[in-house]
């Protein structure tokens, strides 16, 4: 690839990424509204039918277009904007434990998760694939990931991203 060539598509990429810091800068607090009402209404897997809608309504209102149930999960949904390949997921999970609540942060996880989805929408209005967000429910000893996997939910997806809170960054778990 030509110097000049490097150079334009390195500016294009740093400017997408100042447009994804401006779309969180204007989200945080929506974000924080968002992970303090999951919080403070823990549901268990799969029944997060409250928590499953308040996340499929934030995509619908900001231009996802969302399909639920899924893989035979009631509490399951996908939700994309654009279309194509590449097609990069973002996971989220939203199940809380009993009697415990969200202690291992899966609110923290919904609201980042379709927090980072919703800064690239913005960043790229009109992206090169499909961004999708997967709601993965019953993540504390159901197994949603497993489920929609074996259902094909991630068949033609290029790229799963997601978090877990925790006191490291591992950008590879082994």
């Amino acid at each position: 690839m030509p110097e000049s060539e490097a150079l334009s598509q390195a500016r294009d990429l740093a400017a997408v990424h100042n447009a994804v810091d401006v779309a969180i800068a204007e989200l945080d607090g929506a974000l924080r509204e968002l992970s303090l009402d999951l919080h403070g209404h823990p549901e268990l897997a799969l029944a997060e039918h409250r928590s499953a809608k308040l996340l499929r309504d934030w995509l619908t209102d900001r231009g996802f277009r969302v399909q639920a149930p899924v893989a035979g999960l009631d509490t399951a949904f996908v939700g994309e904007y654009g279309q194509g390949a590449p097609v990069i997921a973002y996971l989220v999970e939203y199940d809380a434990l009993p009697g415990v609540g969200h202690g291992c942060g899966h609110n923290l996880i919904a609201s980042g998760g379709i927090g980072a989805a919703t800064a690239l929408m913005r960043a790229l209005p009109e992206p090169p694939g499909t961004l999708r967000v997967i709601g993965t429910p019953g993540e504390e000893g159901a197994g949603g990931k497993v489920i929609e996997l074996e259902a094909g939910v991630f068949d033609d997806v290029d790229a799963a991203l997601m978090f877990h809170p925790g006191d490291r960054t591992m950008p590879i778990r082994h």
